[in-house]
């Protein structure tokens, strides 16, 4: 890991922390009717083509974020029942066979996992025919969980179109104790086997996943990818995965974000990346490895990817490069889409930064890609 990385914020604890966020808070204030005057005007935004509404949310996000990642704020995550009810789902750890040996931590194993049924819980008599989707929140592996607005938004807009439930699996956030790689991955076989125990056919499963979420999905296709190579038959491959503004190369140096053309158009900050690529990723293992950097290792996969991308994004040279990658692997079954002027993770911030139709949209297209034989 490079060194921004590898160093933890001198501000995560207190009264640092404390000094930051006041700090901010006034450096915002200030720049304030600075920002107001320079947003008012169509030719000085971050984006030409955006509302004053665009430019002025997404330098709030971006500030918020900042905060957040420099300060080292985590995200609370509890287990908030411990049996089913209504919409929420308590997943039971499947048997320790599912969980061979890139899932094996002598530190971390397979637990209870919570999620979200949007809208509604499935049913087995209601949607005993219907497609289901399951999905796996954005955040850098350290933010966010399936209850907040912004995580349901889009998952929301696929139970529309798609006319069916989908689940919204709570992860662990890396930034927790005992919490780093593989867990967020045990807890995806966990969700999927879920699925197939409920009587659900793969091919009637669809993936999703923004940001982090769509790292998480590759990993988990690819987990499943490997197992078929060695014969084995417990996870068939779901028919298709969404992939939202996924992140794709954790071995690029946060910093050079701060340099790319969309630096100022993109709320992504390189605190939160290096703060995320420093709890998820173990030291022993390379962040150019397989699991978290998919850029530099391309695999085939039965299921079809939907791939989507902002232009007004930081991390969009590395999606579209993945997407040629995956492309190139004889077999894979690939369909990239770009929201022109779109900022980072459309899929769940447009309900704020005015991109509705256009996430709309997208899911549109990824279920009619879906449709296609």
């Amino acid at each position: 890991m490079s060194s921004s990385i590898k160093r933890p914020s001198c501000f995560a604890r207190q009264p640092a922390k404390a000094t930051y966020v006041l700090w901010t808070v006034l450096c915002s204030l200030t720049k304030l009717p600075m920002i107001l005057i320079l947003y008012s005007r169509q030719s000085t935004r971050p984006n030409r083509n955006w509302s004053f509404k665009q430019a002025f949310v997404n330098e709030v996000v971006k500030t918020v974020l900042d905060c957040v990642a420099v300060t080292e704020t985590k995200t609370p995550q509890i287990t908030r029942k411990s049996v089913t009810t209504g919409d929420y789902t308590l997943l039971e750890p499947a048997d320790p066979t599912y969980y061979r040996e890139r899932l094996k931590d002598p530190a971390i194993k397979p637990l209870p996992v919570g999620a979200d049924w949007v809208p509604s819980a499935y049913s087995k008599e209601r949607d005993a025919d219907k497609s289901i989707c399951l999905h796996f929140h954005g955040g850098a592996f350290i933010t966010l969980s399936p209850s907040s607005p912004n995580a349901q938004w889009g998952p929301r807009n696929i139970a529309n179109e798609l006319e069916a439930p989908v689940l919204i699996v709570d992860y662990r956030l890396s930034c927790n104790l005992d919490s780093r790689f593989p867990a967020a991955l045990q807890d995806a076989v966990t969700a999927y086997k879920h699925l197939l125990s409920e009587g659900i056919p793969s091919t009637r499963i669809f993936l999703s996943g923004d940001s982090a979420g769509g790292n998480l999905v590759l990993a988990l296709l690819r987990y499943i990818a490997e197992e078929q190579t060695i014969g084995s038959d417990l996870l068939p491959s779901p028919a298709g995965a969404m992939l939202w503004s996924t992140w794709v190369d954790m071995s690029r140096d946060p910093r050079s974000f701060d340099y790319h053309v969309n630096a100022c158009s993109d709320y992504v900050t390189p605190s939160l990346v290096a703060w995320g690529i420093r709890e998820y990723v173990p030291d022993s293992e390379s962040i150019s490895g397989p699991y978290f950097s998919p850029l530099k290792h391309p695999f085939r996969t039965e299921t079809k990817l939907f791939v989507q991308a902002g232009t007004s994004e930081v991390q969009i040279d590395d999606i579209r490069d993945f997407t040629k990658e995956m492309k190139h692997v004889p077999g894979n079954r690939i369909r990239y889409h770009e929201i022109a002027d779109g900022v980072h993770d459309v899929f769940a911030s447009g309900g704020d930064l005015d991109f509705q139709p256009q996430a709309v949209d997208a899911v549109r297209q990824s279920i009619a890609f879906f449709s296609e034989t």
